[in-house]
């Protein structure tokens, strides 16, 4: 995933670079673009061109996305990222942005190398990335943080909302136990439960859900 700065390109393109790019279904010696981010409101207005923008929103698979650097938490616009023109992908374009607006892509592949080229600090990305390496995830209307595992899952929502997840490797129809504390460290539920993916719950504001495998009678 990109933090900072343009990801590495051109014609004296470091071999190492070249190879991991090429990986991931890129051709490293074309010339990439970058676009810079910005926290100041004022300056992250639409520009008169959008050839070089990041844009706000995108799609993996048919799922909507807000992920492209957007901290919903402190409220900042920090859109930037390495822009590959579509000529030097070779490998598959997973997800892209909103066709009306910006370049892209976001996240390449070839096999299972990936490349993800935008800031992306939205919760949102959290899907598509854990579904690309597990097959599974918590869906992007979900706003959570935390892990999802096959034994353990652990999330605590950062508001109100529905959490929707797809547990990596567990299977239809197998037996969990969900636990959820309150923002004041008050257990408010406890049960077992048949997992019947995508699992749903809804969740206060700062409510901590944890999901056991059962391994009970």
């Amino acid at each position: 995933m990109q933090a900072a700065g343009v990801i590495p390109s051109g014609k004296n393109i470091d071999p190492g670079w070249k190879t991991a790019l090429r990986k991931c279904g890129v051709d490293g010696t074309a010339l990439f673009y970058y676009c810079a981010g910005t926290d100041d409101p004022s300056k992250a207005s639409l520009p008169e061109s959008q050839e070089q923008e990041i844009p706000y929103t995108g799609y993996y698979q048919d799922v909507y996305l807000r992920f492209t650097g957007a901290d919903a938490q402190r409220g900042t616009d920090l859109r930037a990222g390495t822009i590959i023109p579509a000529a030097a992908i070779s490998g598959t374009v997973f997800s892209r942005p909103n066709a009306t607006y910006g370049k892209g892509p976001y996240i390449i592949g070839d096999g299972n190398k990936y490349l993800v080229t935008a800031t992306a600090l939205n919760w949102e990305v959290a899907y598509p990335v854990s579904h690309l390496l597990s097959g599974a995830g918590v869906h992007p209307s979900s706003n959570v943080w935390g892990i999802a595992g096959k034994q353990v899952t652990a999330m605590l929502a950062i508001e109100a909302t529905e959490l929707e997840i797809t547990i990596p490797g567990m299977t239809d129809g197998e037996k969990i136990q969900v636990v959820i504390w309150d923002k004041k460290q008050q257990k408010r539920y406890e049960e077992i439960v048949t997992y019947h993916p995508p699992y749903r719950q809804m969740l206060k504001e700062y409510d901590l859900i944890l999901i056991n495998k059962h391994t009970g009678q």
